[in-house]
């Protein structure tokens, strides 16, 4: 009678185990179902504002190929840079009253830059070896 009443109470207890462990996964499945959901509608819906420092935006290998950043003396700049990590395009604005300025770059050589100086006159200007070859006006 013993051992009959001691096979029944394991029984129970392996059951309850049993039934213990599927509530334990479905449990964990919920709150991996909850997160996915979470997850999916923050895609859905972003945020109106990002705010930062500098943003990067890199390729697939993990180099950085545009960048958006505030320069030390708080000039905002665009650059857009080619798979050796140099600028080849920078988009920025002119210490003082921060007049904008576009420059074009090659093998680390200023090549073009067009903007707008200090008097508000626009300017264009084509480069070879670090020398002004050509400018308007």
């Amino acid at each position: 009678m013993m051992d009959d009443e001691l096979r029944q109470r394991v029984l129970a207890l392996e059951r309850e185990n049993r039934r213990m462990r599927w509530c334990g996964l479905t449990c964990l499945l919920g709150v991996l179902c909850a997160a996915l959901f979470v997850e999916t509608g923050s895609a859905q819906n972003p945020p109106d504002v990002l705010r930062a420092r500098s943003l990067q935006i890199v390729d697939r290998a993990g180099k950085t190929r545009a960048e958006i950043a505030i320069e030390s003396d708080g000039r905002p700049t665009f650059s857009l840079l080619g798979e050796d990590g140099k600028m080849y395009l920078g988009i920025g604005m002119l210490s003082g009253r921060g007049n904008p300025v576009i420059t074009m770059w090659t093998h680390e050589q200023l090549r073009a830059s067009m903007g707008v100086l200090q008097d508000d006159k626009p300017y264009f200007r084509a480069w070879e070896e670090n020398k002004v070859i050509w400018q308007a006006p």
